[in-house]
């Protein structure tokens, strides 16, 4: 007989469980990052869009020359309504009999879901199938994979030339 021999006696000391330890996910950072949601829509809709920003110049306190006028512009983007999903199946007795509150881990577990999944369409979607088109396969976005090593000034020098120049020609601000 003793507390952990089957049948002499095990079956009679009662199992503790701790608090249940949670599966390990990635941070969402769209909606840290400025990403709105959009709820309610049913059909396209189209949102002006600032595409030029007003251009500011240094100049001496006394200019030889007036500074040059500059001026804003805008253009429209289209959105169309996406639906992302996420379905449980909660037996009534694993909710009744479990130590855990299985609906609220429930709830919590598809909270997590939902922010991974808006992160990964926002950023990777391909844009088919009903998937959002991801920031990262938008044209004209200029991605770089070369994330060996440290760069240098004038590589980061190259790199925002290149932002500059792929904002101006998309439009972008």
């Amino acid at each position: 007989m003793g507390a952990t021999v089957s049948g002499g006696g095990a079956e009679l000391v009662p199992e503790v469980m701790g608090a249940l330890i949670d599966l390990l996910r990635p941070e969402t950072v769209l909606y840290r990052s400025g990403a709105k949601v959009v709820s309610g829509l049913s059909a396209p809709v189209a949102y002006p869009v600032k595409t030029q920003a007003l251009q500011g110049y240094w100049t001496s306190e006394n200019p030889p020359t007036q500074i040059p006028f500059s001026e804003m512009k805008f253009g429209s983007r289209q959105l169309s309504p996406r639906t992302l999903g996420v379905r449980d199946v909660l037996p009534y007795q694993l909710i009744v009999q479990s130590s855990l509150d299985m609906e609220q881990e429930s709830r919590k577990d598809m909270v997590a879901t939902v922010g991974e999944m808006l992160d990964r369409g926002g950023l990777y979607g391909p844009g088919t199938g009903g998937e959002t088109l991801g920031l990262l396969n938008m044209p004209g976005i200029n991605v770089s994979d070369d994330l060996t090593g440290v760069g240098t000034f004038q590589e980061f020098l190259n790199a925002t030339a290149k932002v500059a120049t792929a904002t101006k020609q998309n439009n972008l601000g």
